[in-house]
């Protein structure tokens, strides 16, 4: 054994070049990590400052109107018919306008008319007289602010956001003093103060895609939320208020103390580590904030997690030869061979450790959906967009797409490739085209002996819109094609797809995201949150399409149309509990191949061995423990059904392969009494590396399984 043993400047030798291969891997890391920060930074700026670019741009064209709705009203005298014919007019020059206000101080549009104060609400399409309703001039209202603070501090003035009771919506004012001059002095004659609905702000925040769980919100100079993906925060949540409620002050002191900038913290709204953005709109002081988690801005973890993984294996040498350096190793004894046996196996298990809380934590087994992902409306309208434009351009007519939204009510796995989910569908159809197709739907992955049950319980006709409302309940099983060779790090992707059930009808079912108050994926749409899943964790929901090839015309040749099909996809990720799995198979695998390897140490030929263990002893215990694991392991193939090896059965043939090998090793070491291998020490060197090769197998199988 001392033959193999290398002199002490070896170790020396290969202890700096560990020192000098874990600095350069740390480093490697960091700065790794450093670009990738700068580089989120860059693409969270980038998109804020699009964001609030294009808020800030539709905000300033509101004050470009307005004050030159003042210039007008400042260089002619306008009569009545003149005023509201401007009025009108100017009230459709952009959507966001909800209505115009011009008010007059006493007397100073009609020497017979002390107030007048006329108001053009373009939703009703209907003209009011402010001074019929309330006496604007009183600064003591709280609903003539929007008059009062422009005449007294005669300068422009945006207004707090705030719910307008007639309008029925939150609404924020922008007014404008107008002069005349009166024995050359300028004196203030009224008020041009243009309304605007904030609904449409926050359509056009969610409307911009900003990444997978990405999300933007808007707050007033003071705090107040003005928009947001939650609408119950509007209006009734300011900054300061999440920053107590969630223990994070700091956040809302430097949002309203700075013009701009970034900060992690955990969102309350997506509860995921994030980068959050803000900035200062010109126009109005208000701040634009968007938030992305930390990892989907970072990026795949991937390559992060290659990196870790690097460290820790050359980390691992490094402590190995230090130990050896330590022990004196070039002077063997065997009391060192065991605490060299033993820090290897326990520097072996700790990198498989790392490797497994890197899945845990970061995902980093998990594989990418090939899927189109549909986060907002844009992206929506973008992929109906081109394909229809690639339907066109093939010679076949556009696709007619059907608004189809789904809420799942409950979720029950039948068994490794099957499940049954409970909910409702719902349809929008044009008036006059649900009478020339039938209204409905169909899963594609529908089970061929359950199937679908489902029941119509609403119909509900808007002639306003021009639309038909269809509400179905159903109950139904579906097979999916899910994955299994990295149990049990894997997800189970559910990706419920519905169609039209007959695609020759060119009718596309596309998803119905007005439907839903939230798209984030992290908030859950389209599900009920409280459905319990025992062996695993919802993490998000989303839309999606795949594309499907039927490779056939189901005998219909005259159909003019394409064979690639795009179906809608609702997608429920769920990651699997680590725990379950571990004590199920894990722990119960370590506990055979501790015993197994008590009983082998035990094996020993020496006369004055008082352990009892023979031969035939070692060979029976390892007959026996091969039978319970064999058990353990049909019963692991009996709940994963699938035709594929999974990372969790290596370990069980692992250990069919030692107990095969130990089962050899004690049958020779018993009838040979010339090997010098064998009998070094009572068959020490067997011994010393059971746990080694046996660890060892298993971290060789965790690589290959996980490291890329």
């Amino acid at each position: 054994m001392s033959s193999i043993i290398f002199k002490r400047s070896t170790y020396i030798a290969v202890a700096i070049f560990s020192i000098i291969l874990v600095s350069a891997l740390v480093a490697d890391l960091h700065f790794y990590n450093q670009e990738r920060v700068e580089a989120s930074v860059e693409i969270g700026y980038s998109s804020n400052k699009q964001i609030a670019h294009k808020l800030d741009s539709v905000l300033q064209n509101i004050v470009t109107v307005t004050h030159e709705l003042g210039t007008v009203l400042e260089t002619y005298d306008l009569n009545e018919d003149q005023l509201i014919g401007i009025i009108e007019e100017e009230s459709f020059a952009f959507d966001f306008i909800l209505g115009i206000t011009v008010a007059y101080q006493p007397y100073k549009f009609d020497s017979t008319k002390a107030l007048y104060a006329p108001y053009y609400d373009k939703r009703q399409r209907s003209l009011i007289d402010i001074a019929d309703v309330y006496d604007y001039t009183d600064s003591t209202l709280s609903t003539a602010l929007w008059y009062t603070q422009v005449v007294d501090s005669k300068k422009p003035k945006w207004s707090e956001p705030y719910f307008a009771h007639g309008a029925q919506q939150i609404v924020s004012d922008y007014g404008v003093p107008f002069f005349k001059t009166i024995n050359g002095e300028k004196v203030v004659i009224g008020t041009v103060t243009l309304t605007i609905a904030l609904e449409s702000l926050n359509d056009a925040l969610n409307s911009i895609s900003i990444g997978t769980t990405g999300y933007s919100f808007l707050s007033s100079a003071k705090g107040t939320i003005i928009a947001h993906p939650t609408p119950k925060y509007i209006l009734n949540v300011s900054l300061q208020d999440i920053g107590e409620a969630f223990d994070i002050q700091y956040i809302s002191e430097r949002i309203l103390g700075e013009q701009k900038g970034y900060m992690e913290y955990n969102s309350p709204y997506t509860n995921t580590e994030s980068f959050l953005f803000f900035e200062t709109l010109p126009t109005t002081k208000w701040k634009c904030m968007v938030v992305f988690a930390t990892n989907d801005l970072l990026g795949s973890p991937l390559d992060k997690g290659n990196k870790i993984v690097n460290i820790s294996l050359a980390s691992s040498l490094l402590i190995l030869v230090w130990i050896a350096l330590f022990i004196r190793i070039s002077e063997p004894t065997n009391k060192k061979f065991w605490i060299m046996s033993t820090a290897t196996s326990v520097l072996i298990l700790a990198n498989i450790a790392v490797i497994w809380t890197l899945n845990i934590k970061m995902g980093y087994a998990s594989e990418q959906n090939s899927s189109i992902k549909v986060m907002n409306q844009t992206e929506l309208f973008r992929f109906v967009l081109d394909e229809n434009t690639r339907m066109l351009q093939l010679g076949y007519d556009p696709y007619i797409t059907i608004n189809t939204g789904i809420f799942i009510e409950e979720i029950a796995i039948r068994d490794s490739y099957s499940l049954s989910v409970r909910g409702r569908v719902w349809q929008k159809w044009p008036i006059g085209l649900d009478e020339e197709f039938d209204p409905d739907f169909h899963f594609v992955q529908e089970s061929p002996i359950w199937g679908t049950r489902k029941t119509l319980i609403s119909k509900i006709s808007n002639e306003e819109i021009g639309e038909n409302y269809y509400l179905w309940e159903f109950s139904t099983t579906i097979q999916l094609a899910l994955k299994y060779s990295k149990y049990p790090f894997d997800s189970r992707d559910i990706n419920i797809e519905l169609a039209y059930p007959d695609f020759q009808d060119n009718i596309w079912l596309i998803p119905d995201l007005e439907g839903y108050k939230v798209l984030n994926p992290s908030a859950f749409p389209g599900i009920n949150k409280n459905i319990y899943f025992p062996k695993s964790v919802l993490e998000s929901t989303f839309f999606s399409f795949e594309r499907l090839d039927f490779q056939t015309l189901f005998g219909n040749n005259a159909y003019q149309g394409d064979g690639d099909y795009p179906v809608m996809e609702f997608n429920v990720n769920l990651k699997r509990r680590f725990l379950n799995a571990f004590v199920i198979n894990i722990i119960p695998i370590f506990v055979v191949a501790s015993m197994i390897f008590l009983i082998f140490y035990s094996n020993s030929k020496k006369k004055d061995s008082n352990t009892g263990v023979s031969m035939m002893g070692v060979v029976q215990s390892c007959a026996g423990f091969f039978f319970v694991l064999l058990v353990a392991h049909i019963d692991l193939r009996r709940r994963l059904s699938t035709p594929e090896i999974s990372y969790m059965e290596t370990f069980y043939f692992t250990m069919y392969i030692m107990i095969g090998l130990l089962a050899i090793n004690v049958v020779a070491f018993a009838q040979s009494k010339e090997s010098k291998f064998l009998h070094y020490e009572d068959n020490l060197i067997v011994k010393l590396a059971y746990w080694p090769v046996l660890l060892g197998s298993w971290l060789i199988i965790t690589l290959t399984t996980f490291y890329n």
